[in-house]
């Protein structure tokens, strides 16, 4: 018989599975059991029959327990167990629990038990069959279906000449990749602007800016929101485009040189009084669409001397503002009211001088720059200086070569009598430098202050306004320079001073031009 098979298996050394009174084969009472001769624990002769039955769910990937009862007692280290599928052991499934695996689908599982109770009496027992194993069912989960939330673009920032626009992507599904950015005015996409900023220039004032975007969200949907308009641009809070430069700009403290020839070889001086009264030319100083003031200066045209190489459109500081009895220049070239000197000059100069230190403030587009003549010269123009008497402690220079996009800024130090010491401030001077990433392009808006303090320069070039980001400062030590001496005397220029003209293949007609939105110089 089959149960007899186990019996003997669990048994070892018994006999058989028969005998003792009432053994009878159920498979909810033992089938066999028998008193050992060498047993006699307890003092009764009569076996009180065990049980054993499973508990557990017939699935895969369930664990069956089997349960012993026997009023006899037993210890539970002395139970032997055999799991059988259909009535056949299965392999390594000894133990008082056993785990369903896919193998066991569609069998009954039976449990066959062999010990020795505590009265000595031998016992094997088998359970009951469970119900046919089944297999485990996986409940299919239905996803909910993924709803787009549109993406969308705004624009932060003011419509104004000089302002920096950010766009700003918004798109409640996640974005956790790349953006691609494009600029639009008036609906057209403007070349290289592909970032989340962009400058507004005086080229852009009465158009209408946005922005869109282009990325895959976190759920796989492709956007491409479009930003509102913000309005369309204006320019500088101030300044009106329907009067000339004198009346935007405070122009009594300066006077104007031009390339316009007057007498033949010299340009034309325009004098403190008349520049402030409203002086305009139309091809050399004028008021633009937005309000600046316009610089522009060919390659050919009249110098300031005759010794002079370039030709200029430029200011130059008139401190005694219109007093024409005050000369431009002391008596035997000493320092007069119309100049300031340096705080580290003699207490005697600082005297006779009309301030101490100072300061020039500018905010400016490059409209334009020379792209022809000598390597050396393309592109390149002086935007502020410090004059000394025959020196200048400080040139600032704008240059963009013709091949790049965008312009680099440097100042060069002159020692008084002697060389030239240059400092690279965004990108580089070279003729042949590369592109500089953060420099200046044509029409966008940018700063600079030159602030000279005893016997320091501290040069800041500023992206915008003169509250935008800092570019780059250039400090400029002048302990050795020469400047502090008793017959020196400054004075600040701005403008467009050309470092190009028509010698070696120089076009005459070829210009710089640039556009001031703010100009201010101060003093002790």
């Amino acid at each position: 018989m089959r149960f007899l098979t186990a019996c003997l298996v669990l048994t070892g050394a018994l006999t058989g599975c028969g005998g003792g009174s009432g053994s009878t084969a159920s498979s909810v009472s033992p089938v066999s059991e028998g008193k050992g001769t060498s047993s006699s624990i307890g003092s009764a002769d009569t076996n009180s029959l065990g049980a054993v039955t499973i508990e557990g769910e017939a699935q895969t990937g369930q664990v069956l327990s089997a349960s012993v009862q026997d009023a006899d007692g037993f210890a539970e280290s002395a139970l032997s167990y055999i799991w059988m599928a259909d009535g056949e052991p299965v392999a390594g499934a000894s133990e008082r629990q056993f785990e369903l695996s896919s193998t066991q689908v569609g069998a009954v599982i039976t449990v066959a038990v062999a010990y020795t109770d505590n009265e000595g009496f031998a016992e094997s027992l088998e359970s009951t069959a469970t119900l046919a194993v089944t297999p485990i069912v996986t409940p299919v989960v239905v996803p909910e279906p993924i709803v787009n939330d549109a993406a969308s673009v705004s624009v932060i920032g003011s419509p104004q000449v000089g302002q920096t626009l950010t766009a700003v992507v918004t798109d409640l599904n996640g974005i956790s990749g790349s953006i691609t950015y494009q600029w639009l005015i008036d609906g057209t996409a403007v070349s290289g602007a592909n970032t989340d900023t962009y400058n507004v220039t005086a080229a852009e004032i009465g158009a209408e800016i946005t922005a869109s975007a282009s990325f895959t969200d976190d759920e796989q949907f492709v956007e491409s929101p479009l930003s509102d308009s913000i309005g369309a641009v204006t320019a500088f809070v101030g300044l009106d485009p329907n009067v000339p430069p004198g009346q935007n700009f405070d122009l009594l403290g300066w006077k104007l040189d031009t390339p316009e020839e007057s007498p033949p070889g010299l340009g034309t001086k325009i004098d403190e009084v008349t520049l402030s009264n409203g002086y305009t030319h139309p091809e050399y100083f004028w008021t633009a669409d937005d309000g600046g003031m316009v610089f522009r200066v060919t390659n050919a045209g009249g110098r300031t001397s005759s010794g002079a190489m370039y030709p200029r459109s430029e200011l130059r500081e008139m401190l005694r503002r219109g007093q024409s009895g005050i000369s431009t220049r002391g008596s035997g070239n000493d320092p007069s009211l119309n100049n300031w000197v340096f705080s580290s000059a003699p207490a005697s100069t600082q005297s006779l001088a009309g301030g101490v230190d100072g300061e020039l403030k500018a905010t400016l587009a490059m409209n334009a720059v020379t792209t022809t003549g000598a390597t050396y010269r393309i592109g390149r123009l002086v935007v502020g200086q410090i004059h000394a008497k025959d020196d200048e402690p400080i040139r600032l220079y704008y240059r963009k070569l013709p091949g790049n996009q965008r312009g680099s800024i440097y100042a060069a130090h002159e020692i008084n009598g002697g060389d030239d010491t240059y400092y690279e401030i965004v990108g580089s001077r070279s003729s042949y430098a590369d592109d500089p990433e953060d420099g200046i392009a044509l029409n966008e808006v940018w700063s600079y202050e030159i602030l000279a303090v005893g016997n320091f320069l501290t040069v800041t070039i500023r992206r915008g306004d003169l509250s935008g980001e800092i570019l780059g400062i250039a400090e400029i030590d002048m302990t050795q320079s020469g400047y502090s001496t008793a017959d020196e005397f400054m004075y600040f220029k701005a403008g467009a001073y050309n470092q190009n003209n028509d010698d070696d293949g120089g076009l005459p007609d070829d210009f710089s031009q640039l556009t001031f939105y703010h100009l201010t110089a101060t003093h002790n």
